[in-house]
């Protein structure tokens, strides 16, 4: 097995280090750190488990004090037993590399990357990690909506915090970032945001976005109808905590993002497509529990309806 492609315009401030098992790219005032840390292109590197949770555990590296958090790939669904760790791409973590770069320098927040890799495996494939710097003192929005559901977020910073994730869905959009995987745990919020701050958001975990300009309406609409799909999902783990309000402030604060005066018409859609590809409407029965209807209100859908107009 030969040398792995990676893509070639890797933003100029990281630096290619290649041995027989593996690449690596870093950032230039990373590099000698993470050797003296042990991590290099050819792996063997000790790391401690990371107190953050995703759908994997998380690693960390600690240079000189400052925590880096290593994300190691992972199938998910079926393929997780087939293939577990082993990747037949190899590009996908500097690909990652590339758009996070992309957003930064457009000024949307996401972690920083450190360094992304990409290892030979034993028996073929490759195994393939990327290296971000930690984001202090935050919460992702699944542990805000959990704190919401117990009635620990007071009202203007409640309408503010989703007034303000809209807004940054909004501009992720109209900068041309098609995430895969929208969903309240892939959005970081800052701690302060609960005692009064101006809310500030992170967009996490971008392996398989892509930048795509204009992003077209449809992938928009399923964009959102994933975000909302997922925020139905945790809200049927017990109390309603998402009201009609609420979905109103995101979806200003989405229009004021994408700078697009037809987002009411595209929201109607995501509807539309929720209703559409929910075998016997369960989903639109969830839509109806979280945003003031139940399971034998038959105007619930009006009622939402009104309240986006």
């Amino acid at each position: 097995m030969g040398a792995p492609r990676i893509p070639a315009d890797l933003p100029a401030d990281y630096v290619v280090r290649e041995d027989r098992r593996g690449v690596l790219a870093v950032r230039r005032e990373y590099a000698q750190l993470l050797e003296a840390a042990g991590y290099g292109a050819g792996g063997g590197e000790r790391l401690e488990q990371s107190d953050l949770s995703g759908r994997r555990p998380l690693f960390e590296l600690n240079l000189d004090g400052e925590r880096l958090v290593v994300r190691r790939f992972h199938h998910g669904g079926a393929l997780r037993w087939m293939t577990g760790a082993r990747y037949a791409d190899p590009a996908r973590p500097f690909r990652e590399l590339q758009v996070s770069a992309a957003l930064a320098e457009g000024g949307l927040a996401t972690p920083t990357v450190v360094a992304a890799r990409a290892l030979r495996a034993p028996v073929g494939g490759w195994f393939l990690d990327l290296v971000t710097r930690r984001v202090e003192d935050t919460l992702d929005l699944a542990e805000w909506l959990e704190r919401l559901r117990g009635g620990d977020v007071p009202f203007e910073r409640r309408r503010r915090t989703v007034r303000g994730a809209g807004e940054f869905v909004g501009r992720l959009h109209a900068f041309g970032l098609v995430h895969p995987d929208l969903n309240p745990r892939n959005l970081l919020l800052n701690d302060g945001a609960l005692a009064g701050e101006e809310p500030r958001l992170w967009v996490l975990d971008l392996d398989r976005a892509v930048l795509r300009r204009p992003v077209e309406a449809a992938a928009r609409r399923r964009n959102l109808r994933r975000l909302l799909r997922a925020l139905l999902r945790r809200e049927g783990r017990g109390a309603r905590f998402f009201w009609r309000t609420d979905l109103r402030r995101f979806l200003a604060g989405y229009g004021v993002g994408l700078g697009d005066a037809v987002w009411k018409e595209e929201w109607r859609s995501v509807q539309a497509d929720l209703e559409r590809h929910s075998p016997a409407h369960r989903i639109w029965w969830r839509v109806e529990q979280a945003f003031g209807g139940g399971p034998d209100t038959r105007d619930g859908r009006a009622a939402v309806r009104r309240e986006i107009r």
